[in-house]
Parts: C-alpha cells; structure tokens; sequence
C-alpha cells in the first residue's frame, strides 16, 4: 500500500504547440529485517560465541519530474 500526490501544468505556445512539465511524489512504504546470528571468537587461551544483531531498513519511495513538447495533428 503507498500514495502517490503530484500535479502539472501545460501552456500552449502557438496553436500546434504546447509545453508541459509534471511532478509527482510517491511512497510505497518501508521494509525491516532484523538478523540474528552467533559468532565465535578467539582470544589468548579464550573461545567464546557472541551473538550479533543487525537491522536493514528499506524505503520505497521518490519523486519523478517529467517535461514534454507536444505537437497537435489536426
């Protein structure tokens, strides 16, 4: 699930002619991981297991700028 919000515009510069320019942001959410895994370590005359922990954050989401020349056959 996301939204998207944006908006554009277009100006006509003869009357075969116009120029537009759009923009929209999106956001489809973020994703987390969290990894859990031992390791051993070594050490002077020691062994011993330590447990790491890591959390990945992922975000979906940007923005998009498009522009455009237009030609109107009629």
């Amino acid at each position: 699930m996301g939204w998207t919000a944006g908006f554009g515009l277009e100006h006509a510069l003869t009357p075969d002619w116009t120029i537009k320019g759009e923009y929209l942001h999106y956001d489809l959410g973020r994703v987390s991981y969290l990894t859990t895994s031992s390791m051993p370590i070594f050490g002077a005359n020691i062994a011993y297991t330590s447990n790491v922990s890591v959390t990945s954050v992922a975000h979906f989401g940007g923005d998009i700028i498009r522009t455009g020349l237009n030609f109107k056959f009629e």
